[in-house]
């Protein structure tokens, strides 16, 4: 028979070791929970995330459309010079207005890095002719050049999905950005935006549109027009420049009428009301 001195003091350690669970619980749901990452955090994750997208570049499996920014990126050197009426603008219309600039620019950011020079660029791929004769007639860029075109979206993609995770921590907790994070790691990820096309670049002025539309909604609770005006400005260049990186990336202008709405809506008469 077990003693009543026995089964209280059984009683008293059980409790003390419910008290120690509930604790680590505690202490566990708060750290999951929590809205604000650490530097080391975030360091870990950059390098975590830069491993992963800048490791095997040339194992991405090629896109004929590559050919498309990696040889239109002479554009970015007419640029710097101030030839807006160079003929590189005009001569083929498809390419000046259906493959936009921006991914241009930056792919030709990495070339220069590399010491690419447009002597080493392939020939714009011709769809009409089949994959073997493309390759021999030269518009399957080398190895070096596709490397050196390639690494900056890759760096891109690390950048956006970085402060993706970091938007998700401030708004709503560390376990967000950490599935987040999971989830950036992915096949699908990995092939399409490590590629020397238009997918990262518009990723990046997608994730700057969300961070100017979030600054933009805090402003409006302070009724401060000057920063208002501020806000919906960069906002809209933003937009801008997303659709200067892909035609879809205009859709991100809806995002501002969303916003315009909502102050409408939301604001009647000029009175102030917080956004929850």
């Amino acid at each position: 028979m077990v003693s009543q001195k026995q089964l209280s003091e059984n009683t008293q350690i059980t409790l003390k070791l419910g008290d120690v669970v509930k604790k680590y619980i505690e202490r566990i749901a708060n750290f999951l929970f929590s809205r604000n990452l650490k530097s080391i955090e975030v360091l870990i994750l950059a390098i975590l995330l830069f491993g992963v997208y800048g490791g095997n570049l040339l194992s991405v499996e090629f896109q004929p459309d590559e050919t498309f920014w990696i040889v239109s990126s002479t554009r970015f050197d007419e640029f710097l010079k101030g030839e807006f009426n160079s003929r590189i603008w005009t001569d083929a219309p498809l390419i000046s207005f259906e493959v936009r600039p921006i991914p241009s620019y930056i792919v030709a950011i990495g070339q220069r890095v590399g010491g690419v020079n447009s002597d080493s660029l392939p020939i714009y791929w011709d769809w009409s002719l089949p994959k073997e004769e493309n390759i021999s007639r030269g518009a399957m860029p080398s190895a070096r050049v596709l490397w050196w075109s390639r690494l900056p979206m890759a760096l891109l993609s690390v950048f956006c999905l970085l402060g993706t995770i970091l938007l998700l921590a401030k708004a709503h907790s560390r376990i967000a950005a950490y599935l987040f994070a999971l989830i950036g790691i992915n096949e699908y990820f990995l092939l399409h935006l490590r590629r020397a096309m238009s997918e990262a670049p518009l990723l990046l002025f997608t994730v700057l549109v969300l961070y100017a539309s979030f600054k933009l909604l805090m402003v409006i609770q302070e009724n401060s027009m000057k920063k208002i005006i501020l806000w919906s400005v960069i906002a809209g260049i933003l937009s801008g420049m997303a659709g200067q990186s892909k035609l879809t990336g205009l859709a991100c202008w809806s995002e501002k009428l969303i916003i315009v709405s909502f102050v409408i809506v939301d604001y009647p008469g000029g009175q102030e009301r917080k956004i929850p």
